[in-house]
């Protein structure tokens, strides 16, 4: 016969069986990450089906969802493990690959011995091991690897793992680029580049330029410096761009450093120019916009010489596709002073919808500039015809009612 405490105690080990754990049972001390934000973990989508036909039991739960790989170099590969645990009743099953942010990202499930696994029983568990390839990359860089499985519970897709890292450069330019701008015909420029390595004694051996008949370079010095609290070598590169015979226009190379540094041989930076002449056309291009047809239109444009040497404006031949002539005349900004023109363009009102595409030809006296474009554009649209007005209705006519007499037929 039980007695009062033996009810108590059987009340007590049947609550027990309830929750899952057995009398003498050790508590697990795998605590699952809680939803980010105090979100409720997914809730089950529906049956999931295994590849082998049974319904997916499984839940997976992981103690951490985010790492912070900290301050990594950009020529290397690190990894961390996301630890989790199946906690539902039937199998856990990953599929063969998991969804990354990026190609430089990847993870795969492991056992707790280290293997590669894709299933794992009710209470087992594992982890993904996730690597991020740093090479390409630069400063603050977060990646996500998404996990694929058939847990009902994380349907279509399962939990986000989410990984952090600041990536130092081996090798950094300041600035990343050499630009020369706007160099005149004839002449030569020099720019300087600073390169710093990771390590103190880093130093740049050569260098040299996909274009050497115009861009030269020579290493300055090489010297210890601090950059972000680090002792690092740097570099200080001289290019020297000469014009030459090279014909107007925009001007492309790649420079190539060899370095001291095994971790990083050599290196490439871009380099660009624009060759012009003494006379420049601001701006380069005339755009009139949107016209109404019979709209006319003007607009001005500045012819002027770069080194302020004086020129002159022989004439200006155009092709207009309006059908009628422009209008274009030009006059020295300062009288007296012909080193600068304001070029005045004016058109018609066009009667008909078209698309406006002409251009003038400038001709000068200039050594460097004989011959100049300029380009005009826009486009001319019908007029809206106002909408006619909604005529008013006619006032109602009032026709009384005949009163009924005795002579009037019934």
């Amino acid at each position: 016969m039980l007695t009062r405490a033996g009810l108590a105690s059987v009340s007590a080990l049947t609550l027990l069986a309830m929750s899952g754990m057995a009398v003498g049972q050790a508590i697990d001390t795998f605590t699952p990450v809680p939803a980010p934000g105090g979100q409720q973990p997914a809730a089950a989508a529906g049956p999931v089906t295994l590849p082998d036909g049974t319904v997916s039991a499984s839940k997976v739960e992981f103690k951490e969802m985010q790492f912070d790989f900290g301050r990594i170099s950009d020529q290397g590969t690190v990894t961390t493990k996301f630890h989790f645990k199946n906690n539902g009743t039937g199998k856990l099953v990953f599929k063969e690959s998991q969804k990354a942010s990026c190609g430089c990202t990847a993870g795969k499930p492991k056992n707790m011995s280290g293997g590669e696994q894709l299933e794992f029983a009710p209470g087992e568990e594992g982890f993904i091991e996730l690597s991020f390839d740093a090479h390409g990359k630069r400063g603050d860089v977060q990646q996500i690897l998404t996990i694929q499985s058939y847990d009902p519970h994380h349907q279509p897709e399962g939990p986000v793992l989410t990984v952090r890292a600041k990536v130092k450069p081996t090798i950094t330019f300041d600035p990343p680029s050499v630009g020369f701008g706007d160099v005149m015909a004839g002449q030569t420029r020099k720019e300087i580049i600073r390169i710093n390595g990771a390590k103190p004694d880093f130093a740049v051996e050569y260098l040299s330029t996909t274009k050497g008949r115009y861009v030269t370079a020579r290493v300055l010095d090489t010297k210890e410096v601090e950059v972000d609290g680090e002792k690092v070598g740097q570099s200080t590169v001289e290019l020297t761009f000469n014009t030459g015979n090279l014909p107007r226009g925009n001007f492309n190379a790649q420079a190539t450093i060899r370095t001291n540094d095994p971790a990083y041989w050599l290196a490439d930076f871009p380099i660009t120019a624009s060759i012009v002449g003494d006379l420049q056309v601001l701006p380069p291009r005339l755009n009139v916009g949107i016209i109404e047809v019979n709209q006319p239109f003007s607009k001005t444009f500045r012819v002027s010489s770069r080194s302020g040497k004086p020129f002159k404006i022989n004439k200006i031949d155009q092709r207009s596709s309006t059908g009628a002539p422009l209008e274009v005349s030009f006059a020295p900004v300062e009288a007296g002073n012909e080193s600068a023109y304001i070029v005045t363009v004016k058109g018609a009102g066009i009667a008909n919808p078209m698309a406006i595409n002409s251009s003038l030809t400038i001709v000068t006296d200039s050594e460097t500039d004989p011959i100049l474009d300029m380009v005009l554009s826009g486009a001319v649209r019908g007029s809206q015809a106002a909408p006619s007005p909604t005529p008013s209705p006619a006032p109602a006519v009032y026709t009384p009612m005949q009163t009924p007499t005795s002579d009037t037929p019934r």
